[in-house]
């Protein structure tokens, strides 16, 4: 969320009165709330804004400041609270308008009308779809020639790989699956893959991995073109 505000001083004037009970001026806030989608490549960085749009613009009852009201600075935050504006925000704007009203009073100035045009700009940051789509088809070439280059190392030595207990890195579950028939509990083997640094895991598991890094979740050894094909 991106916060933007801009302060307008719009006309001062002064109290005849009693200057205790006279207000030493007002604020007035104008809240716009904008919706921006960026498109974001994940290898370059580089972003463009897809959509831009304005959601609701608001404008707040006038919030008049006693002279009394100089020696409490929770007096603004109060009345901030009360347009049932976001926490955060109302922290934001009473950091501004606070400093802005006491450096006008404490000026002289009184009768002020302090204008506050507030824009926040929620950012939705998505993926390039395109990009997406050939890291997710390089994921599955690269699990089905591990799993080609593999499957009879874990087939001929499964057990002496593999055993009860040991888990995948990614899903954190057992690599040897366990399913409960008519009381007995049976080992259900799952498609594993063979990391070329020999590290073992379900190969969905790793396929959903390698969309994101090209190497492997316990030692970060990245895959090279001869672990593929030689």
């Amino acid at each position: 969320m991106d916060v933007r505000v801009n302060l307008h001083l719009e006309g001062t004037g002064s109290c005849s009165n009693n200057p205790l009970m006279c207000p030493v001026g007002n604020i007035g806030i104008v809240l716009k709330q904008r919706c921006q989608k960026v498109n974001r490549s994940p290898s370059n960085g580089q972003q463009f804004i897809l959509r831009d749009y304005t959601r609701s613009v608001n404008r707040f009852p006038v919030i008049q400041i006693p002279a009394n009201a100089l020696t409490s600075p929770m007096y603004l935050f109060r009345e901030l609270v009360t347009l049932n504006l976001d926490h955060m925000l109302c922290v934001f704007l009473h950091q501004h308008l606070a400093q802005g009203a006491f450096y006008l009073s404490s000026g002289g100035l009184t009768g002020f009308h302090l204008s506050a045009d507030v824009e926040v700009v929620e950012i939705e940051v998505v993926e390039d779809e395109i990009e997406r789509s050939e890291r997710k088809e390089a994921s599955r070439f690269v699990v089905e020639m591990l799993s080609r280059k593999q499957r009879r190392v874990l087939d001929l030595d499964f057990n002496k790989l593999v055993k009860a207990g040991d888990n995948c890195a990614v899903c954190l579950e057992e690599l040897i699956a366990k399913e409960e028939i008519k009381g007995q509990t049976t080992e259900k083997r799952t498609q594993l893959i063979t990391m070329p640094c020999h590290h073992i895991f379900h190969a969905s598991c790793i396929s959903r991995w390698l969309e994101e890094q090209n190497s492997c979740p316990m030692c970060r050894r990245q895959i090279q073109y001869e672990d593929l094909v030689g």
